[in-house]
């Protein structure tokens, strides 16, 4: 009897031991989890998706934009570049990598707007995901800065924008079948909102005083050359770039030349040298957005409305 009493004593005192362990452990979990990361939100991330969707990783905002329109409810879609970041200089966060890895459709800019993420895209398991360049394939046209770079802001021109739309579709089909008719639908509801915005831009700039535009940085090549204009730049492709003695003297002469008043600067870029310019030819600086990120909540659609506007008032449109 005694020999009983003492077992079940020793098992108890073993039962009471696992428990604290447990308990312990459990403390030990809430703590870590306390102190990890804090989770950040993304740029653009769709809030729409349902359980069984693609995930999407875009470079830049006018890609995630396009993405989410093809997509809508079937695909969750992750911007790389937060708002108010240049997409010219994004470094990646580990988190970035992570989302880089688990997607099933990265789409991104390439030559060169955004070297880390062409780099970490470049590093990726081969056929762990479709990956699409929507830069390759275009008619490259190249800025104006020293190095003769290309100019990626191929969104500029609605119509490359839905060629963009069309090869973000193929591959969502490729990845999911199943809603193959979804995304078709979708594709052609997005490519109808860009081509009546292409019809705006055709009958706003049909007939103006000028066509010739000066900007701070070559970011208009597609713009300009979808709708007949010219852009004189102050500066090259990179947004960091400084006005050279060169490039402001030949912005001086084309406004004299042109009757130009307007210097078009970028929401939140450098307007310093845009400024004295216009001043000196009794002028004055307006925004041009070129759409690299999402601006006041402003989508693409909304932006390239603006853009139009501001192109009308400084070309003098009837």
């Amino acid at each position: 009897m005694t020999k009983y009493r003492t077992t079940a004593t020793f098992r108890e005192r073993i039962s009471r031991v696992r428990i604290r362990v447990l308990a312990a452990c459990s403390l030990l979990f809430v703590f870590i989890a306390g102190c990890s990361e804090p989770q950040t939100p993304a740029a653009y991330d769709s809030t729409r998706a349902g359980s069984s969707t693609v995930s999407v990783v875009a470079s830049a905002y006018p890609l995630a934009y396009a993405a989410d329109e093809v997509g809508k409810a079937q695909v969750v879609v992750k911007d790389l570049t937060p708002p108010g970041t240049e997409p010219h200089d994004i470094e990646l966060t580990p988190r970035d990598i992570g989302a880089l890895q688990a997607a099933e459709l990265v789409v991104m800019v390439g030559g060169g707007f955004q070297p880390s993420i062409e780099k970490a895209v470049a590093g990726l398991p081969i056929g762990s995901r479709e990956t699409y360049d929507a830069l390759a394939g275009l008619t490259p046209i190249i800025g104006g800065d020293a190095q003769g770079g290309r100019d990626p802001h191929f969104w500029l021109d609605p119509m490359l924008m839905a060629e963009a739309g069309e090869g973000i579709a193929e591959r969502l089909i490729r990845l999911d079948p199943d809603a193959r008719g979804t995304y078709s639908r979708n594709l052609e509801q997005f490519k109808g909102e860009l081509s009546r915005i292409d019809s705006e831009f055709k009958a706003g700039l049909k007939t103006c005083k000028r066509r010739t535009i000066i900007v701070s940085h070559a970011a208009f090549g597609y713009l300009t050359d979808r709708y007949e204009l010219t852009q004189v730049s102050l500066s090259g492709l990179s947004p960091h770039a400084e006005p050279t003695p060169a490039s402001l003297e030949i912005a001086r002469r084309v406004a004299r030349e042109t009757g130009a008043s307007t210097i078009f600067v970028e929401p939140g870029g450098d307007t310093a040298a845009a400024e004295i310019l216009a001043r000196e030819v009794g002028g004055s600086t307006a925004q041009l957005d070129p759409i690299e990120i999402q601006q006041q909540g402003k989508d693409y659609l909304a932006a390239m409305r603006g853009n139009l506007d501001s192109l009308r008032r400084a070309l003098e449109c009837e």
